[in-house]
């Protein structure tokens, strides 16, 4: 069984007021499956996902530049991005820091949990994030602090949520593997 599943960018409330030229960008930002995959797969090789996202954001100057268009060029702001410790969100969160670093931003990036990555942009105390899994890994958060946030909507589609078994496992489901 999968579940089809989105991730978002969450972003706080005030950010297009403090930062409009970072909301934009994030509001922009929109990948494929295949993108965000061969970032993944150079993390997973050993390359550090900074030297990761600037090799791939160098070979995807195209798609790069349909997020930072109407972007202007600041000095030096900075941005507090959160994320949690899986190889999709390290990605993406480090391809969106080299993106807004290329604009002027001074981005930190702070790996925390789910929970308080959430609780982080709700409360403020974080401007984003490119890792909301909705509509059904990070639903609880999403509804807790729900009216705090701003959903900017999808950045990737066309994810799955589930479980497979090898095909070198002699299992059909879930319930074999009590057995």
């Amino acid at each position: 069984m999968s579940l089809i599943e989105e991730i978002n960018t969450i972003v706080r409330f005030g950010l297009k007021e403090d930062h409009s030229d970072a909301y934009k960008l994030l509001d922009q930002f929109y990948w494929e499956p295949k993108d965000i995959e061969s970032v993944m797969k150079l993390v997973e090789d050993g390359v550090e996902p900074a030297d990761a996202a600037a090799q791939w954001v160098s070979k995807n100057k195209e798609l790069v530049s349909t997020w930072t268009e109407g972007v202007n060029q600041v000095d030096g702001e900075e941005l507090k991005l959160l994320y949690v410790s899986w190889v999709d969100t390290i990605a993406g969160s480090n391809v969106v820091a080299n993106v807004l670093e290329s604009v002027g931003y001074n981005v930190k990036l702070i790996q925390v949990d789910a929970g308080p990555m959430w609780a982080g942009v709700a409360d403020g105390s974080g401007d984003a994030m490119a890792g909301g899994a909705l509509p059904t890994t990070h639903a609880d958060y999403y509804a807790k602090h729900k009216g705090k946030f701003k959903d900017l909507g999808p950045n990737l589609t066309g994810t799955y949520l589930g479980l497979v078994v090898p095909t070198y496992m002699d299992i059909d489901s879930i319930e074999d593997l009590k057995e």
